[in-house]
């Protein structure tokens, strides 16, 4: 299978609003010739006069992966289009297969066990293609938070370490919203630093109320955040150390409001 492009080739008229478009997802492993599945692609309309532009009347957002064959949809008004009574001729739109033979996307199978260290994962491509290669991203959090050396000028009040980064890296499948890192962002630590009466913030184990949630192959960066009206004087930070790993938690799930 492969991914997908777009082709509008009847423009449609009345439109009021941007119809939407419903892709059909692939076929799932048992019905696909890959044997696995698939990623559903997804995209938008955008309308001019009442109509889809033969060039750019649609734009995927995700060309999704694992389709074995082209196909043709209409373009259906939206819920809120105010032209119904007035009468709408459906677009069509065109969906071809590009990539095929090629890795489009990659689905996990087998999720295996608890890994000590999430960086040990390795990906291998098997099969007839040659000369693919798989990056995992692999979710982790901040284990130990620690300090070495001494800093000083931070004022009276404990002081908060916090990180920045631990982004994904971009991959190279275009026209999905993993590949630029879009549909995941990390969340950044929230970990207490003790600090003395004189501004210090000593050798110590910061205490982790968030350990945060990066990946794998984008480490975050621990930075202190202090209160400028508390500080006094030239603030020295100290050395930070962060060991990644995963811990136990809990998840709370509630219906939508």
């Amino acid at each position: 299978g492969g991914q997908l492009t777009s082709t509008v080739i009847s423009a449609g008229a009345g439109y009021g609003v941007p119809p939407e478009v419903f892709i059909p997802a692939p076929p799932p492993a048992t019905n696909n010739p890959n044997g696995v599945g698939g990623i559903p692609a997804s995209g938008f309309c955008a309308i001019s006069s009442g109509t889809l532009s033969l060039a750019a009347g649609f734009s995927l957002l995700n060309a999704g992966a694992g389709y074995p064959t082209a196909f043709t949809v209409v373009a259906l008004p939206s819920p809120t289009e105010p032209n119904i009574a007035t009468g709408i001729t459906l677009a069509t739109i065109v969906f071809s297969i590009t990539g095929g033979g090629s890795i489009t996307g990659a689905l996990c199978t087998n999720n295996g066990s608890a890994l000590s260290n999430p960086n040990q994962i390795t990906l291998s491509v098997a099969g007839a293609g040659t000369s693919g290669s798989l990056t995992a991203n692999v979710l982790q959090t901040v284990t130990t938070a620690s300090v070495s050396g001494v800093g000083t000028g931070f004022g009276t009040v404990a002081a908060l370490l916090t990180t920045v980064g631990g982004v994904p890296v971009a991959g190279s499948i275009a026209a999905s919203p993993h590949s630029i890192g879009l549909a995941w962002r990390p969340r950044p630590a929230q970990i207490g630093l003790a600090v003395t009466a004189a501004g210090t913030i000593g050798t110590q184990t910061g205490t982790i109320y968030d350990g945060g949630m990066f990946l794998c192959n984008g480490a975050p960066t621990a930075v202190i955040a202090v209160n400028p009206l508390s500080t006094t004087g030239t603030i020295v930070a100290p050395t930070l150390a962060l060991t990644m790993g995963s811990r136990a938690d809990i998840a709370t799930m509630q219906p939508a409001a």
